[in-house]
């Protein structure tokens, strides 16, 4: 990929309005676009290098781990559902797709909020 077309692909996943992270085989949050803060209400700088599980409602961070386990060992069921909490204390519920890439020993997952759909 030469420098324009990297550029641009970093262009497009800036305007995106679902967020887009990358986390690494331990868990830490190696990248976030603008998105994660509309969703989160983290900015990204703010969240990079901490533990993902931190965000995760308490209560969901059982099977959030078996979810990525699942997805860890085989990239099968890429879609699950949890609940984040938010830097105001709102929960938030999410839809993620998640990609394991055994190559580059990282996740790079899409978050959508599906919070209204919920309540």
């Amino acid at each position: 990929m030469n420098q324009e077309t990297s550029e641009y692909l970093s262009d497009i996943i800036t305007l995106l309005l679902d967020a887009v992270c990358v986390v690494d085989s331990k868990g830490t949050l190696l990248f976030a676009n603008p998105a994660f803060e509309s969703i989160f209400g983290y900015a990204p700088e703010e969240a990079i290098n901490r533990q993902m599980l931190d965000f995760v409602y308490p209560e969901d961070r059982a099977k959030t781990i078996q979810a990525i386990n699942k997805i860890v060992s085989s990239n099968d069921d890429p879609r699950f559902e949890n609940r984040w909490v938010r830097k105001d204390g709102r929960i938030v519920h999410v839809l993620w797709s998640v990609y394991w890439s055994k190559e580059k020993q990282v996740r790079v997952a899409i978050a959508y909020d599906i919070t209204e759909q919920k309540n």
